[in-house]
């Protein structure tokens, strides 16, 4: 586990980078989000949220998220029908959607056969960033841990996470606010 410490409010794009590559070619990583830390990976990558879906299943409350960078960015990957539309953009910060996926979604992503997905609009400067430049959604699961130091701990008391993770983008203190999940599959199913 490597640890890279970023400027919260103006991430450096040469580490940004550096993680979007690891990011490309498999990489597991922890990053600060307004809800706290999470540990995400690209979309693309198959073993990676195999690995974030046992993760999950291992921490109570834990949600499997495609956390995106802009409303339009995750109308690409869910149906959004003109209510739900307007709801995102008046509510987006800070709540968590639950919306049917489109055919972009991988099918391993969703659980059931509902073809469901929670999705997140990113606040927070550094996950925002690694999200432009990465110019995919970040599947994550949120650790609910506000220090980046705390996710030592979890990884000691859980080998998965210590075997896989591969980065943990230090970028201070981050939020501990709950979010709330908004179901918004009724209007459109």
């Amino acid at each position: 586990m490597n640890y890279l410490t970023m400027n919260s409010q103006n991430p450096q794009p040469r580490l940004l980078r550096q993680i979007v590559a690891a990011l490309k070619s498999g990489a597991v990583v922890a990053y600060p989000t307004e809800r706290g830390y999470a540990i995400g990976c690209d979309l693309a990558n198959g073993s990676a949220y195999a690995f974030l879906h046992r993760l999950r299943t291992q921490q109570k409350k834990a949600t499997l998220t495609l956390l995106c960078d802009s409303i339009s960015q995750a109308a690409c990957y869910s149906f959004l029908d003109n209510r739900s539309f307007r709801f995102l953009k008046r509510e987006a910060d800070h709540l968590s959607f639950l919306l049917p996926a489109t055919q972009k979604v991988p099918r391993a992503v969703y659980a059931g056969k509902r073809k469901i997905i929670e999705i997140g609009i990113a606040s927070h400067p550094i996950s925002l960033a690694l999200i432009k430049l990465l110019t995919t959604p970040l599947l994550s699961v949120c650790l609910g841990i506000s220090q980046a130091q705390d996710i030592d701990a979890l990884a000691m008391q859980q080998p998965l996470i210590r075997q896989k993770l591969t980065w943990v983008l230090d970028g201070g203190p981050s939020g501990d606010v709950l979010f709330d999940q908004i179901d918004l599959t009724g209007s459109l199913l």
